[in-house]
């Protein structure tokens, strides 16, 4: 097995899966285009190394990605046939300002809210799609995510070549014009986005406060954040873990890779297990139930983890790297520890240069 990703069509009226990609590459991320003809998605050829994790030879390896489209008729042209460069003469623009009045003329006040857009009818031809799989004119880059947005636009999210912090990964959010084939930049330093389904705006999380912004418009500095203090949600905690429950024991009789599952009985065990439901009154507690009834398939690799908890306030505070002693009712210094000052994580603050502490 490769482990690489391949993008595939699944036609509801058949019930049929068709492939787009070979297999030959690392494909993730697709997306159609609002206007039916093209799927957009991204693929690597150098990702060998990540896709294991039981080694270390992908460590602070980066890896990049190129992005895509598929023609997906045989009748339709290729967008990004080259362009003429000759000059429109006199006749052809006059044609075209003419045309452009006349359909002025034929709109109406109140059509476009009178009579709904129809969708687009999406014609594939999977004979031949590989050799219609353009790349788009975008240089290799580590893409973590794709999104489209209106009619020939579409959202490329960008990652560091290799991200060594804490926490998420700060991403780049690229808009690719089709017609105009220009890339712009709409934000960076983001960790979450969404594009609004008419593609004419998007959310996104900076730190940790969460902004709208025109698609068309760059982010303005002072815009602020949404006021989600006083948001609340109600939720009924005793349901949705009766629903987890039964999703647990869903998950191992669909996905285990043994259809015997050990030799333990899925449906007894759940069965068996259910009244202590009625006794859990903490995620924790969830998540212990989970760790006991879970033990009985004899796996090594059964993780369970998260869940919403409550979080107390921390306060973080400084280690000077000392132990005291109290004489005559004050502190002394009694022991002073050294650190590795040279390593920006492990400094001892009374060894620092000028400090003198004895």
């Amino acid at each position: 097995m490769s482990h690489l990703h391949a993008v595939y069509i699944y036609r509801l009226e058949t019930g049929k899966s068709s492939p787009v990609t070979d297999g030959f590459s690392d494909a993730l991320y697709a997306d159609w285009d609002k206007g039916g003809k093209f799927l957009y998605l991204t693929a690597s050829t150098d990702v060998g190394l990540d896709v294991s994790w039981l080694d270390m030879s992908s460590i602070d390896r980066p890896s990049t990605r190129n992005a895509y489209l598929a023609v997906l008729s045989k009748d339709d042209p290729s967008p990004l046939a080259p362009e003429s460069d000759e000059e429109k003469g006199e006749e052809a623009k006059k044609e075209a300002s003419k045309d452009k009045d006349q359909d002025k003329d034929k709109a109406k006040p109140g059509d476009a809210k009178d009579k709904p857009k129809e969708p687009p009818v999406v014609k594939i031809d999977f004979e031949g799609i590989g050799q219609r799989i353009l790349a788009l004119p975008l240089p290799a880059r580590n893409y973590q995510g794709l999104s489209a947005g209106k009619e020939g636009e579409v959202f490329l999210q960008e990652g560091p070549p290799v991200f060594k912090g804490e926490g998420p990964a700060p991403l780049t959010i690229q808009k690719f014009d089709l017609k105009k084939r220009k890339t712009d930049k709409v934000v960076d330093n983001v960790t979450a986005w969404v594009i609004s389904d008419n593609g004419e705006k998007m959310l996104y999380k900076q730190g940790d406060q969460w902004r709208i912004t025109p698609i068309g418009e760059p982010p303005k500095p002072d815009a602020g954040p949404l006021k989600l203090e006083q948001m609340e949600v109600y939720v009924d905690p005793r349901a949705e873990w009766r629903q987890m429950y039964h999703e647990v024991w869903r998950i191992e009789r669909d996905f285990l890779y043994d259809p015997n599952a050990h030799g333990l009985d899925l449906s007894a065990a759940e069965k068996f297990y259910a009244p202590f439901l009625e006794n859990v009154s903490t995620r924790g507690d969830l998540n212990y139930l989970f760790t006991e009834m879970l033990g009985n398939l004899t796996l090594g690799h059964v993780f369970l983890g998260g869940g919403d908890r409550p979080e107390p306030p921390k306060v973080k505070v400084g280690l000077l790297g000392a132990d005291y002693s109290i004489e005559n009712g004050r502190y002394r210094f009694r022991k002073i520890y050294d650190g590795e000052n040279w390593n920006p994580d492990l400094r001892a603050p009374l060894t620092q240069p000028g400090v003198n502490v004895k």
